[in-house]
């Protein structure tokens, strides 16, 4: 291995920054060269948003691992506030792109009553907030009871409190969500891929902690992966893979493709 260990190839450029360019790269040429096709939307009503949304947080995706790492530096802010701002709005985002997208496809496949997208964002919003200002709280608790906490803690119960939070909405949101079943599948499924990667993230940071294992660098490599790279492939593929001619959703399948057929 080029690198003396696990740990210093996970904190190089090669893994932090380009290994992470891939997937969105591929992703964003694929959508250049092939136009969406919606009448294969799980839910039509929200064919369109989709396409745009995970268009948008491929190129977030693509920008978040220089931001928060070779911008950084070369500006200075190390692990200062200016640097830990910037990192706390990207993580942010990473969390938002999720709950954005699963409460404004419940809200525009909810055939119970009118719901706009921009209140089903204003909801996605403000409980983005709530695992970071949980994590917070804890930590400093935590702090004042055990001398010199190592600040990798932090993330722990941030990433704890992330899969609690999605285990939630995949198995007890999802079911009041007022959608057809092939849309609650899909959420469950956007759900089930972000408590993946978070469990993963956990265990890892666990292993480096506790058991002081460089392996758990290695083992950060793969939600890295699922989080950066994988998740706008997921959430675009997952969503247009349903939609058979002739299945429970084909007249508006037709009608949304018919409507939108030159939106990317």
């Amino acid at each position: 291995m080029p690198f003396e260990s696990f740990a210093a190839f996970y904190k190089s450029d090669a893994q932090s920054v380009i290994l992470l360019q891939a997937l969105p790269l591929a992703f964003l040429a694929w959508r250049a060269a092939v136009a969406s096709p919606h009448g294969r939307a799980i839910t039509p009503a929200a064919s369109r948003f989709v396409a745009v949304w995970t268009l948008v947080f491929a190129f977030e995706t693509l920008v978040d691992p220089w931001a928060t790492g070779p911008l950084v530096r070369a500006l200075g802010l190390g692990d200062g506030l200016g640097g830990s701002a910037l990192m706390f709005v990207f993580v942010w985002l990473g969390d938002f792109r999720v709950l954005g997208l699963m409460f404004a496809v419940a809200a525009l496949a909810d055939a119970r009553e009118a719901r706009t997208v921009g209140a089903a964002l204003a909801r996605a919003a403000g409980l983005t907030c709530l695992v970071p200002i949980v994590s917070g709280v804890l930590n400093a608790g935590l702090g004042l009871l055990v001398p010199d906490l190592p600040g990798a803690i932090l993330w722990v119960i941030y990433e704890l409190g992330f899969l609690a939070l999605a285990i939630y909405l995949g198995r007890r949101w999802v079911d009041a969500a007022g959608a057809d079943v092939e849309t609650r599948a899909y959420l469950r499924a956007l759900a089930g891929y972000t408590a993946a990667y978070y469990a993963l993230w956990a265990s890892a940071d666990l292993v480096i902690l506790v058991l002081d294992q460089d392996a758990g660098w290695a083992l950060r490599v793969v939600p890295n992966q699922l989080y950066y790279g994988g998740w706008v492939v997921f959430a675009y593929a997952r969503f247009y893979r349903g939609g058979s001619p002739g299945g429970p959703n084909a007249d508006a399948q037709a009608a949304s493709s018919t409507s939108t057929q030159a939106d990317r």
